[in-house]
């Protein structure tokens, strides 16, 4: 029939009944949007006419088109009328219809009929009703009704007027364009969708009748769903619509070129789009006709470039999502196709909407926009690599669409392809480049750590150990440094010169103080140290402004951005002002002095060791400002675990830029000491005792060479800090005092205080003072403190002491000596020996204590108890070793001869009472005492001075009474006090219980015939030494017969050795002596090491001369 083949063909069928069902398309959009509202409206039932008087119509019709074409002559009347009904029915019954057999049928038909009376007056005078029946069946959603009704609009244009040709044209530019769709009307049996589009209903029914569709919205209890319905079947009817007219164009581009010459601006941007549209249907078609219009399709896109792309520039934001996805793909071809030059003026746009449908809610839409943006992006890059003029405005237009759109999207695939395209732009777009560093640097570097992974920075802040993290942040650093972001930064940052410095300088501050990623502000202080050593010059005038910034971020939480920001100044400071430089140092100053965190002081010190490090030059004219700080701050407290302040970076900073620890102090004393009166008056307990410490030191190296005035100024700073109640540190003043007064002592002794008195004496009340206080922890070193400047200046202060120790002491000894004392030596020494006998009787339960860990009880205790009690038995003999030593340091000297006599013999049988329940060292701390007791015992200088006076007193005297009244050794080798007290050498000693007893016998015979051989004798020196030399003796004894603890033993020997020589002269007190401990020596002769030897040996050879 389409190729018009006899009549019969055509008669055999009835419009009614020819034609089969053609199935709608649907383009459902996800969006839910659409073009207008499809027409609906009542249907009338079709026309009953009775089916004979149709059937005879219909024949005699066809016989006059047969007759017509077959013969040639003119209708008779009755045919022609035929005729004319049958073109009445057919375009205003059956055409109208919506059933699609019918429709089918009717186009047929009319075809038919168009093609064989095209020329009879009834059919040239309906040929416009023939145009719009034939444009009404183009829109139909069956392709064979759409090529028939094609054929028929080819063969209306070749009978028409040329008027109504262009109406023709026009018709179907519009219905290309525009895709209007008709308004038609339905009935319940009319399908708007192909069996299966929709899928089926719950029962099983196909969904694509109207009826079916309204039963579906009724069962779902939606009745608005029949609206949605509707709107896609509209939407469907627009595309059948430009299908159909595709099927026009494409049997019209033959012959209507001409005409559609003028329309084709309009006509080849929709087609160009058409043929990428996703549906293979409406696709073959478009293309189909852009071959029938398109001869070379390169030179027809150049030729409509601007008007392509400004059709799909604004098709990209499209409600239909078929829309938005062909304008991507058919951009892509045209980017592909031809340069992007020609679209400068829209580049910026076209970015800009892609990266809006990149994140498109449909997956399609969004990988045709990803290819869009690949091709744009290598299209770019490609015009940039050229050069020249046009180089230059892509470069324009693109970078700062990237820089700001691009890199900041919160879709992965549009960071990633404008990062990429950014460092190829960079890369190839070289100096052109250097208007834009401004924003650039800025970009990149907050674009570096978007490239880090967000459970990097979770891991970080939730690792607990603060070295873990620091090591953690380090190699986020580092791994950042090695991205090709960061080597495009170094890259580009060659290009900074003059005029551009400013704003590049701006973005870098402004991230260094607002960015909250770890790798950007690593990166923008790694920027900064690159400009200072590549434009240094530039970079000058912005110094004071990047050191701002830096300092700042000092304060940071993080360790890692102090340490390297700390590392960047160090660098900057090279080209910054002398003001600036100063203003830092003293800003420094003020944060390690008045701030609270250890963080804050750890970072000043590796801000100046960089500075020291990187700029020597600069640490060197600036000295007077950082060695003294460096000087207090090597001071911190810190323990061989943990260095909270740097202690080391400070110590390197001082000892690398002084030429050595004193002469340091030399150079920078008045300003180490003003730094000291700053940190005394604060309100830190730490820096405090931080002070002390310093001026310790200070005081060490070079208190001989300080003036009175800065002696004055130093000791009173430390006594006023002294004032007030005993805290965690304080120590180190009370000690710091001490070594500052010991060692200006040759400036000091001259200096007097405001009351008028000595400064000294001002001092040694403020130590007394200290040393009464209750904390034992502090009371010890202050008694050290105390006893070391008593013992350097000869003070007598002894009482004092004695009264604090010797609780203390006694406690330890498991004793209840009486405290109190007798003024007169005689009555001390019954008093020592009361004394003596009660600690030597509680030894044994002292020492079980001991033992035990400090529980009598019994009960049974566990390993942390046990340690526990370790750790303060450690304690209490470290406490009972300096009180000891301090009794030694604090023993007036000779002169003191009223002191000596109220305390010589408690003082010796104190230490008596201590030597054997102590722990070795304390022994070795005891003897030592002893040593300086005898040392500066007033009766050896007697002896030593006054030898034959004394013998004439003894000459004088009754030697049977006196021997009498004063031997205190039996034969049974009991001690025997005046007062009548014994203590068995066994208790006192039981390692050398033997040894001592021989000894004692020894003594005995040997006194006797000392005093037989001497007419005269003196019983006050007897009264005096006896008691003392046997408490002495003991402790030598008892030192001597521990073989196994080497120093213990050459220590006894040599304190012995120094004590009988200096009473050789008397050979009463010598012979007491010899017969006490020589026994003792002999035994030491045969020791194995050679000075335990030699000084056993020169001792017995003194004793038995």
């Amino acid at each position: 029939v389409a190729d018009g083949t006899g009549a019969a063909d055509v008669s055999s069928t009835s419009p009614a009944a020819a034609g089969t069902n053609g199935a709608a398309a649907t383009d459902a959009s996800p969006t839910g949007a659409g073009a207008a509202d499809a027409g609906i409206s009542d249907v009338e039932p079709m026309d009953t006419t009775d089916a004979t008087t149709t059937a005879a119509t219909t024949a005699r019709a066809s016989t006059a088109v047969a007759t017509t074409e077959a013969a040639g002559p003119p209708l008779a009347e009755s045919e022609v009328a035929s005729l004319a009904w049958l073109l009445h029915q057919l375009l205003n019954k059956y055409i109208p219809m919506t059933k699609p057999s019918v429709r089918q049928a009717s186009c047929i038909w009319l075809l038919t009929i168009l093609k064989r009376c095209r020329y009879m007056p009834g059919v040239q005078d309906n040929i416009m009703a023939i145009q719009g029946a034939f444009m009404n069946l183009l829109g139909d959603n069956n392709e064979l009704v759409q090529d028939a009704a094609s054929k028929g609009l080819c063969v209306v244009y070749e009978c028409c007027s040329e008027a109504l040709r262009k109406s023709l044209v026009e018709g179907l530019v519009h219905a290309l364009t525009e895709g209007k769709s008709r308004v038609s009307n339905v009935t319940g049996d009319t399908k708007l969708f192909r069996e299966g589009e929709l899928g089926t209903a719950s029962t099983g029914g196909q969904l694509s009748t109207y009826k079916e569709l309204c039963s579906l919205a009724s069962d779902l209890n939606q009745p608005d769903l029949i609206y949605k319905f509707m709107n896609l079947a509209n939407h469907n009817a627009i595309w059948n619509s430009r299908k159909g007219a595709a099927f026009g164009f494409g049997s019209l581009a033959s012959q209507a070129g001409a005409q559609l010459e003028p329309y084709l601006p309009q006509i080849v941007p929709k087609l160009f789009r058409y043929q990428h549209d996703p549906t293979p249907r409406i696709q073959q078609p478009m293309a189909h006709i852009w071959s029938c219009l398109v001869t070379d399709t390169n030179k027809t896109t150049e030729k409509y470039y601007s008007s392509i792309l400004s059709d799909l520039l604004s098709s990209l934001t499209s409600s239909l999502w078929r829309v938005r996805e062909s304008s991507c793909s058919a951009l892509t071809e045209l980017i592909r196709q031809h340069s992007v030059v020609p679209a400068v003026p829209h580049l910026a746009t076209l970015w800009t909407t892609l990266f809006k449908v990149r994140d498109d809610v449909k997956e399609s839409v969004r990988d045709a926009a990803s290819k869009t943006l690949q091709s744009l992006s290598k299209s770019c890059i490609k015009v940039c690599e050229a050069g020249g003029a046009e180089s230059q405005q892509v470069m324009e237009c693109v970078l700062p669409i990237l820089l700001t759109a691009g890199i900041s999207s919160s879709v992965a695939d549009v960071r990633s392809v404008s990062l990429d395209a950014i460092v190829k732009l960079c890369r190839s777009g070289g100096a052109m480049i250097r208007p834009h560093l401004g924003t650039l640097v800025p970009a990149l570097l907050e674009a570096i750590a978007g490239l880090e992974h967000q459970s990097l920075s979770y891991t970080s802040v939730r690792t607990a150990s603060d070295d873990d993290r620091d090591r953690f942040d380090s190699l986020r650093v580092a791994a950042a440094r090695g991205t090709p972001m960061m080597d495009t930064l170094n890259y580009v940052l060659q290009f900074v010169d003059d005029q551009v410095m400013e704003s590049v300088i701006v973005g870098v501050v402004d991230v260094l103080k607002r960015s909250v990623g770890l790798t950007s502000r690593t990166t923008a202080a790694h920027v900064v140290e690159t400009l200072t050593h590549t434009c240094p010059g530039p970079l000058a005038k912005f110094a004071g402004k990047i050191l701002t910034a830096l300092v700042n971020g000092l304060n940071d939480r993080n360790a890692t951005i102090r340490k390297i920001f700390a590392n960047a100044i160090g660098t900057v400071v090279k080209v910054a002002k002398s003001s600036s430089v100063e203003k830092l140092l003293n800003k420094l100053q003020t944060w390690y002095l008045e701030k609270e965190e250890d963080s804050v002081r750890m970072s000043v010190g590796i801000t100046l060791r960089s500075m020291h490090r990187q700029s020597s030059d600069i640490m060197k004219d600036y000295a007077s400002l950082a060695l003294p700080l460096a000087f207090l701050a090597m001071h911190a407290h810190k323990t061989p675990e943990e260095d909270p302040t740097g202690t080391d970076v400070w110590e390197e900073i001082w000892s690398d830029n002084t030429p050595g620890a004193e002469a340091g102090i030399r150079l920078h004393l008045s300003e180490i000491i003003a730094v000291c009166e700053k940190v005394a008056v604060c309100s830190n307990w730490a820096m405090k005792s931080q002070s002390g410490r310093a001026l310790s030191t200070m005081s060490e190296k070079v208190g001989h060479a300080l003036t009175e005035e800065q002696t004055s100024l130093v000791v009173n700073l430390l006594l006023n800090t002294l004032q007030g109640r005993t805290w965690a540190g304080k120590e180190s003043l009370i000690l710091s005092l001490s070594t500052v007064v010991v060692k200006t002592k040759s400036v000091l002794i001259k200096i007097s205080s405001k009351d008028d008195e000595l400064l000294l004496d001002t001092v040694v009340k403020v130590m007394i003072r200290e040393a009464t206080k209750e904390k034992m922890e502090y009371k010890v070193h202050a008694i050290q403190a105390l006893t070391t400047v008593l013992e350097e200046y000869q003070v007598d202060k002894f009482e004092v002491v004695f009264d604090i120790c010797f609780p203390r002491i006694n406690q330890s000894n498991g004793g209840s000596n009486d405290s109190s004392g007798s003024s007169s030596s005689t009555g001390a020494s019954t008093s020592c020996s009361s004394s003596s006998n009660s600690s030597t009787t509680a030894s044994t339960s002292s020492s079980a204590v001991v033992a035990t860990g400090g529980s009598s009880s019994g009960t049974v205790v566990t390993e942390e108890d046990r340690k526990a009690d370790m750790l303060e038995n450690d304690a209490t003999w470290k406490l009972l070793d300096e009180l000891i030593c301090s009794l030694g340091k604090a023993w007036p000297i000779s002169s003191r001869k009223d002191t000596q006599e109220r305390y010589s013999v408690r003082f010796v049988e104190l230490l008596n009472a201590s030597v054997s329940k102590v722990p070795r060292k304390t022994q070795l701390t005891v003897i030592s005492t002893l040593g300086k007791y005898w040392d500066r015992h007033y009766l050896l200088l007697d002896t030593e001075t006054g030898a034959n006076a004394s013998n004439t007193v003894i000459s004088s005297s009754n030697s049977a009474g006196a021997t009498a009244s004063n031997t205190g050794v039996t034969a049974t080798g009991v001690t025997t006090s005046s007062a009548g007290d014994s203590v068995s050498s066994m208790d006192v000693c039981p390692e050398n219980a033997s040894s001592e007893a021989s000894s004692n016998s020894e003594l005995t015979s040997t006194t006797a015939s000392a005093v037989q051989s001497m007419p005269l004798y003196d019983p006050l020196m007897e009264t005096q030494f006896d008691p003392v030399i046997q408490q002495s003796c003991k402790i030598f004894n008892y030192c001597l017969g521990i073989s196994k603890y080497y120093s213990l033993r050459k220590q006894t020997l040599s304190v012995l050795l120094e004590m009988v020589s200096r009473i050789k002269g008397n050979p009463i007190i010598l012979g007491k002596v010899s017969g006490a401990v020589v026994a003792a020596v002999e035994e030491a002769r045969r020791d194995a090491q050679p000075d335990i030897q030699h000084l056993a040996t020169t001792i017995h050879k003194i004793l038995r001369a």
